[in-house]
């Protein structure tokens, strides 16, 4: 579902019972962020790490190792929705008629 270089956009920001969130770690509600990796946290659920926030140096219960660089919970995000915008029909309009108008 997600994977590397994808933009998402944070929906829960609430920390669980009995977890802090070190200061600066915290993502922003409805904020859009860049997958860096994609992986398991310590209690097995998906993880994502952001390119916009870098853990590393703090202890955090989503890693599996102490100081490493934590994985954030994937149900915390959810894709974001890129929409190619089509302006072909107000180019034409712009475009000056080929057709001559009689005299």
């Amino acid at each position: 579902m997600f994977h590397v270089g994808q933009k998402v956009v944070c929906i829960n920001n609430k920390a669980d019972a009995g977890f802090v969130w070190v200061k600066g770690t915290r993502p922003t509600l409805n904020a859009i962020y860049t997958v860096r990796a994609v992986g398991i946290t310590t209690y097995n659920n998906v993880g994502l790490r952001l390119n916009e926030i870098i853990l590393s140096g703090y202890h955090c219960c989503y890693s599996h190792k102490r100081f490493e660089d934590a994985f954030y919970r994937a149900d915390r995000f959810k894709p974001v929705i890129e929409k190619k915008t089509d302006i072909s029909i107000f180019t034409q309009l712009l475009t000056p008629s080929k057709i001559k108008e009689p005299v």
